[in-house]
Formats: C-alpha cells, structure tokens, sequence
C-alpha cells in the first residue's frame, strides 16, 4: 500500500519539485474566474435578504429581514450557486487536461 508521503517522494524522484506544480496554471484559470463569481453571487445573496415593504412593493435596503442565520444560509447558498455555475465546467477541463498528462 502506498501512503501520502512515499508517492510525494516518487513523484519529486521522478520529475522533480516542479512536478508537484504541474496543471497549476490550469487551476489558476478555473479559480479566478470562480472566485469572482462566488463573491458577487455573495453580493447578490446579501441583496436577497433585504427586505420587502409589506403592501409597497419596493425593496428596502435600511434593514434586514433574515437576521443572522436564515439569512446567512440564503447569502451562502446563493453564492455558492452562482460560483458553482461557474466554476464547474472550468474544473471538469482542468481535470481532464491534468488526466491527458499521466
């Protein structure tokens, strides 16, 4: 059986420290971008959650209906939503493009 540590060793044997950073540039393209997109659709869960004037039709942005945890959840999955959408199919190349190395 092999552990963590014997295959980091054969894998700085067999190609060296610089091995260890093959496919980053490929992650670095997938991470950007879905970090972006996780921080606006955290933006956005934070719009969400603001609150609708009973009767009036508009939202209001002095004070917030979810208040602590139910409005944490909505923030969080919302911008987990959006930077999944995103970030997804950027992981599924990066993947398959690391795989084509092997």
């Amino acid at each position: 059986s092999r552990s963590t540590a014997s295959a980091l060793l054969n894998q700085i044997r067999t190609e060296g420290a610089r091995g260890l950073y093959r496919g980053f540039s490929v992650v670095l393209i997938g991470v950007v971008p879905g970090n972006m997109c996780y921080f606006g659709g955290y933006e956005a869960g934070k719009s969400l959650v603001n609150t609708w004037e009973q009767g009036r039709g508009r939202w209001h942005n002095s004070d917030l209906v979810l208040r602590g945890v139910k409005g944490d959840l909505i923030t969080g999955a919302v911008a987990q939503l959006v930077g999944g959408l995103a970030f997804n199919p950027m992981d599924v190349i990066k993947e398959r493009m690391q795989a084509q190395r092997l």
